[in-house]
């Protein structure tokens, strides 16, 4: 028996979401289809991955309204849900508590604790869901420029750098990985070396003084970590930017055997501060990740600094402009195929591969770097070599009143020991 989902109603309403609500259609009667098997490839992104699944994607919490309440209360429900999605990309706890304030004998925490998902693990499926709606944005870095980053001290920069230069070029993306010279690891409460493969970060601006924003700073003075962040002038009143960034991995290092273990993870780092402040990034980051009066499990900042530092450098080199990113958009010449195919054996192939492909933002292609090492017999100190790296702000502009990010690129040493190169530096 095949289940119809019929949501043209929302499309008229939200044309801006008709894409994401036409994908709502498919996985949510997918999922009511035991025999329907997405077949996700492992070639996919890791967030990809995920949010194709019909176990845990965006049919996750549409299904789960659908099953749970009558068909009024669903369309209340999703209708408020699309809405806060819409509007509230980052603030998933606010959200979740503007949801259940809309929605009469519903508490959308009763269905995650149904199906065991803890207070990060709810946030995190509602970011994801905010970035799947958003066009599934996923920046993957060139192998050189991984190997640059790799050679750029970022943690030293980052003590330095004001947090107001820390600004992302995209409202919500996927920041793959899996391209670096290897995986950055995070150790967790219990030692636990999670190996991040990728992190999706979300960023807004809020004016604090404008209606939402009375709302959100009503909301967030409730907790520890935002009375505090205002206390220390982190935080002001005016226009404060969120940032949130969940650092995702497919396994990691078991603290006791030290044997590699297959489990997803998600670890939250979630933070604001004033748009105009002078405030290091890794004293922003820090002063959201101390553990007095926090729950036990919080991790320290230092624990979490290698994926930390490669989100960073992604956010730094994206900011010094377009031309620094590639948009590769593979799907659209497939779905191009498929509205241009009258045969369904022939559609339904395509459709297949559509749903293992993605599109992606590729940075780093002007770094090309290819050559081997001659037999010059000399010693290991003299070998080519890049010597490191690191970024820092740069005053500008008439009376240099205005800040910007500039990298100081890794600089290759001994470069004539190499007997074939082809290296092309920005």
């Amino acid at each position: 028996m095949t289940t119809t989902i019929n949501l043209d109603s929302f499309k008229k309403r939200r044309p801006h979401q008709k894409n994401y609500i036409d994908r709502l259609e498919h996985f949510i009667a997918a999922s009511f289809d035991p025999s329907v098997d997405p077949k996700i490839g492992d070639n996919l992104p890791l967030l990809t991955r995920l949010v194709r699944n019909f176990n845990f994607g965006p049919a996750h919490l549409p299904a789960q309204l659908a099953e749970r309440i009558d068909k009024k209360d669903f369309g209340t429900a999703l209708g408020n849900y699309l809405g806060i999605l819409d509007q509230y990309p980052c603030d998933a706890e606010y959200a979740y508590e503007l949801t259940n304030a809309n929605t009469p004998n519903f508490d959308i925490n009763e269905v995650y604790d149904s199906v065991g998902l803890d207070g990060p693990g709810r946030y995190f499926t509602f970011a994801a869901e905010k970035w799947f709606a958003s066009g599934e944005v996923v920046v993957e870095t060139t192998k050189e420029l991984g190997q640059m980053f790799s050679k750029t001290n970022t943690e030293k920069s980052i003590k330095s750098i004001p947090a107001s230069l820390l600004r992302s070029s995209l409202p919500e993306f996927y920041y793959d990985m899996t391209n670096l010279p290897s995986l950055p690891k995070l150790t967790d409460a219990s030692g636990n070396q999670m190996l991040i493969e990728g992190a999706l970060v979300i960023e807004r601006e809020v004016d604090l003084q404008s209606k939402d924003g009375e709302m959100i700073n009503r909301y967030y003075s409730q907790q520890v970590r935002f009375d505090q962040a205002k206390q220390n002038g982190i935080i002001k009143v005016g226009k404060t930017i969120f940032q949130d960034i969940f650092f995702i991995g497919s396994s990691f290092i078991d603290a006791e055997t030290q044997e590699l273990k297959r489990a997803i993870s998600v670890t939250a780092l979630s933070y604001a501060f004033d748009s105009q402040t002078d405030t290091s990034v890794y004293d922003i980051c820090q002063a959201y990740c101390q553990n007095t009066d926090f729950q036990d499990d919080d991790i320290p900042i230092d624990s979490m600094m290698e994926p930390l530092n490669e989100v960073f450098n992604a956010m730094f080199y994206m900011s010094l402009g377009d031309e620094y990113r590639e948009v590769c958009k593979p799907r659209l010449e497939i779905k191009k195929q498929i509205a241009a195919t009258l045969k369904d054996k022939k559609k339904r192939r395509l459709e297949k591969t559509l749903q293992n492909t993605h599109d992606y933002i590729r940075i780093g292609n002007q770094y090309k770097t290819e050559g081997r090492r001659g037999n010059t017999g000399s010693t290991a100190s003299k070998e080519p070599h890049l010597r490191i790296g690191y970024w820092r702000s740069q005053r500008f502009g008439p009376k240099l009143v205005k800040k910007k990010i500039i990298w100081i690129k890794p600089k290759r040493i001994n470069a004539e020991k190499v007997t074939h190169k082809n290296i092309k530096l920005q």
